[in-house]
């Protein structure tokens, strides 16, 4: 599978998608699938990140996954965390942020121990 959907904690507090070099736009839905699968299974807030470290070029129709992701947003998610994302994803899902994930808070940084910081500063700020 091109995308790796699991816990990056003990505590189930934080999600990780890791992307593969090469990932299709239905392996992008199944992982929102299981991303909400493991959001929802737990009562407490869930942070997400999304490593495209590895990644090169999203599938074509990326921009229209949106609309999925909307729709399977849990009510416990917080914040998303993109890493390292080149600048054509980066540009993809800033126009997503704007067309329809408008209430999604995202980040985007270069490095998982960026991500880590980012979300153990908004868990203590209580602003996600």
């Amino acid at each position: 599978m091109g995308i790796h959907v699991y816990w990056e904690d003990e505590a189930q507090t934080i999600v990780c998608a890791r992307f593969d070099v090469e990932w299709s736009i239905e392996e992008y839905h199944q992982s929102i699938d299981d991303i909400y699968a493991l959001v929802t299974s737990v009562a407490h807030h869930v942070s997400l990140i999304s490593d495209f470290t590895l990644s090169h070029a999203p599938p074509r129709q990326l921009l229209l996954a949106n609309r999925h992701i909307e729709s399977r947003r849990p009510s416990n998610s917080d914040v998303t965390v993109i890493v390292g994302a080149n600048s054509f994803i980066q540009v993809l899902i800033e126009i997503g942020q704007k067309l329809h994930l408008k209430n999604f808070n995202i980040y985007s940084v270069k490095t998982m121990p960026e991500a880590y910081q980012i979300i153990k500063q908004l868990r203590q700020n209580s602003t996600v």
